[in-house]
């Protein structure tokens, strides 16, 4: 989108009756595709919220969570026998895990309000606690001949029950940039880690971190939801939540023929299509329809892409129980600043869409010339795309028809 704004300097020399006024041509690019507005395009197959890019900019800054917030510990936990003692996180790292959470899920339009539960964080902190123990991930972890029988249970059922993930600094972290990734190639085929955050039936879930090891609750079921449909990249998705690497997901929320299905993405700034079948793939495919949250998971990665604020595409499904079809829209978290030089007098304005005043342009000097001609100079600025040349014979001058429109800082006309 493309906002034009011709600013009159002001300033202008009369030779006889020959006025010229120098004015300039400022142009702002947003890279998004309207400012927080969501795309008219009516999408199908899906029934879950869809946020506009200015409602998920709000609810993330109104959530402050980072995926670099620290995560520390209130009970520093003991991973050498037989004085075991699992530890516990503060509050504060808790809170931050699961804001990060309920962020992602906000954007992906399901039920984002999932609490933390004392149980389910106790299990969590298990789970990493025995793997960091033991120094291997694992949902099946083994029992160190010196740990208890009581504290060995809780790690294990811990350990079967959540998201686990190593070598992540921060909770936010191994939430964003590993769980919600799931490209590599023992997960992409499932997409498992993803799929139990974006349950619609998750209402609970608890945290855990020792040393490097990370885990999450991701087994509860305890909400009652009717979302189905559910898209990850999202309709609305800042740019800065996914990345080349990441795998594409629908999950239909009912057994699908993998067989069956065909999906086709186009970028709609260049027509560029990439097309996905068991038969045939421009890239990654594949259906799951395991039970990691919802089932008839339909899974595809483009091949030779990657993702900017202002790309849209398109996605069609076909083979599905029903047909679906929606569209990508990517944005950035923080709107583009308005170029150095430009004054901004109503920032509202700005923001919704007006163009801000630029900075004047002094004209240096007007030689007349004969008839209608004129030699004017000034100092150009790099900033700006161009000059609009107004000429008028009134003696009072007004704008009218723009004669030229020029790129440096001398014209004769």
């Amino acid at each position: 989108m493309e906002f034009l704004n011709t600013i009159s300097l002001g300033q202008w020399k009369r030779a006889g009756r020959l006025a010229l006024v120098a004015a300039l041509c400022a142009a702002l690019v947003c890279p998004f595709a309207a400012p927080g507005g969501i795309d008219a395009y009516a999408a199908t197959g899906t029934n879950v919220q869809a946020h506009s890019a200015d409602d998920i900019r709000a609810y993330i800054k109104a959530s402050g969570a980072k995926t670099s917030d620290a995560t520390k510990y209130a009970t520093t936990p003991v991973t050498i026998g037989p004085g075991y003692n699992k530890g516990s996180l503060t509050q504060a790292s808790l809170d931050s895990a699961l804001k990060m959470l309920n962020q992602i899920r906000y954007i992906a339009g399901i039920d984002a309000d999932v609490k933390l539960d004392p149980s389910q964080t106790e299990l969590a902190q298990g789970a990493s606690f025995i793997n960091a123990v033991n120094g291997q991930l694992s949902h099946y972890p083994t029992q160190p001949a010196d740990m208890s029988q009581s504290l060995f249970d809780l790690c294990n059922s811990g350990a079967q029950s959540t998201n686990i993930a190593w070598n992540y600094g921060t909770l936010g972290s191994a939430i964003l940039d590993g769980w919600m990734e799931d490209g590599d190639s023992s997960n992409i085929d499932r997409v498992g880690h993803r799929r139990w955050m974006l349950n619609p039936k998750m209402g609970k879930t608890g945290f855990g971190k020792t040393g490097a090891y990370t885990a999450m609750y991701s087994f509860d079921a305890s909400r009652t939801s009717s979302y189905t449909g559910v898209a990850w990249p999202a309709q609305n998705m800042p740019v800065e939540y996914f990345g080349a690497y990441y795998p594409w997901t629908f999950s239909v929320g009912s057994s699908v023929d993998g067989s069956s299905v065909k999906v086709v993405l186009k970028r709609d700034s260049d027509g560029k299509s990439w097309t996905f079948s068991s038969a045939n793939s421009d890239g990654y495919f594949n259906v799951n329809n395991q039970g990691y949250g919802q089932i008839g998971c339909i899974i595809f990665r483009p091949s030779d892409t990657s993702y900017k604020a202002g790309d849209s595409f398109s996605v069609t499904i076909t083979g599905a129980p029903a047909p679906i079809s929606y569209k990508v829209n990517f944005f950035a978290l923080e709107p583009p600043t308005p170029p150095q030089g430009n004054t901004a007098t109503d920032d509202k304005n700005a923001a919704s869409g007006k163009v801000t005043k630029p900075a004047a342009v002094a004209v240096k000097s007007v030689k007349s010339k004969k008839s209608r001609q004129a030699t004017i100079t000034w100092k150009p600025n790099s900033e700006y795309s161009g000059y609009e040349l107004l000429l008028s014979t009134a003696k009072n001058f007004k704008k009218g028809k723009v004669k030229a429109v020029i790129k440096g800082g001398k014209k004769t006309k």
